[in-house]
């Protein structure tokens, strides 16, 4: 992800995700290829397994309009993934897991099959301050550092 991609607002201290006003921009360490995203809806805070994961954080999102979803960069947002309804003008939560950032960031031009994985949660909930979970990847640390 260059600056370019960053929204203009956001705020990126966790090394995973970058809050803005329009949304989140989640950090890839895989630069240009193929990631496995899975993307879950939940009525409530579904419970918190970190097992097999690197890095997972949680924050809170304010939505005007409502409907939030996940859309992949460069292209339009994909009717297959689901999306999260909630009132307008409301708070949400996301909890992104994230595993093979360094083996995806170790590929200059990306590597050819996914090496790296993401799971996305989302809930509707009153805001809450952000948690780092778990931050033990190489390139989550660096992207805390740096950002």
């Amino acid at each position: 992800m260059t600056g370019a991609d960053i929204l203009p607002d956001a705020y990126e201290s966790n090394g995973l995700l970058a809050l803005g006003s329009a949304g989140a921009n989640v950090f890839t360490g895989t630069p240009d290829g193929p990631i496995n995203i899975t993307v879950e809806i939940h009525t409530s805070a579904p419970p918190l397994a970190l097992d097999g994961w690197e890095d997972v954080v949680e924050v809170s999102q304010w939505t005007d309009s409502g409907n939030v979803g996940v859309v992949p960069p460069f292209t339009v947002a994909d009717p297959t993934i689901p999306a999260l309804e909630i009132s307008p003008e409301s708070w949400y939560r996301v909890r992104v897991h994230a595993q093979g950032r360094d083996a995806g960031n170790a590929h200059v031009t990306g590597p050819a099959e996914a090496v790296e994985e993401h799971l996305v949660q989302m809930w509707p909930a009153a805001q809450a301050p952000e948690q780092v979970h778990r931050m033990t990847s190489e390139y989550g640390l660096m992207m805390r550092e740096t950002h």
